[in-house]
This record gives C-alpha cells, structure tokens and sequence, in this order.
C-alpha cells in the first residue's frame, strides 16, 4: 500500500476538526435543524451529533495509538541500568486432587 493512502496525524486532527464542526452545528445554526420528531427533537442535529463523536473519536483513537501509547511504552519499560532483574519465585508442582 502507498504510504501516503495511510491515516497520519494531519488526518487524524482533521477528522477531529471535522467531528468538532459536526457537533458545533446544530448548536451554532438551530434554524437549519428545524424539530421534526414528536417530541421536537431534529433527526438532521440528532445524526450530526452522532457522527461527530465518531469522527472525533476516529481521530482521538488514531492519535492516541501512535503518540501516546508508545511514550507510555517508553515510560513504563525503562528501568535503570543497575536494577536488578526481578527475579521470579520457584515453581511448585501441581499435585491435582
């Protein structure tokens, strides 16, 4: 696959922005939202709400995986050079009843 085709972090924030203008709209612009369910609620502001959250959370998800995962990686696999290696207890044999 092509390199450029793949999800990168400039796509990733864009897909936030997006889902965050998503979600911005009906509460910026009611009048083109106009209640069209009994209890007046707009299935148009309804369906933007929930797609924005997806595309927030598809660019959230994205930038979590590639940058915060591996510092917490990093973070959490370096121990000092003269640690001692932890060392693991004898095994015990299984006598099954």
């Amino acid at each position: 696959m092509d390199d450029n085709r793949r999800m990168n972090s400039l796509n990733a924030f864009a897909f936030a922005a997006l889902g965050a203008a998503m979600r911005a709209m009906p509460l910026a612009f009611p009048a083109l939202f106009p209640p069209t369910g009994a209890d007046q609620s707009s299935t148009g502001a309804l369906w933007m709400a929930f797609m924005g959250a997806v595309q927030v959370g598809l660019g959230a998800a994205y930038l979590v995986r590639a940058h915060v995962v591996p510092v917490l990686v990093r973070l959490i696999s370096a121990a000092p050079a003269d640690a001692p290696a932890a060392a693991l207890p004898a095994a015990r044999g299984f006598t099954g009843r």
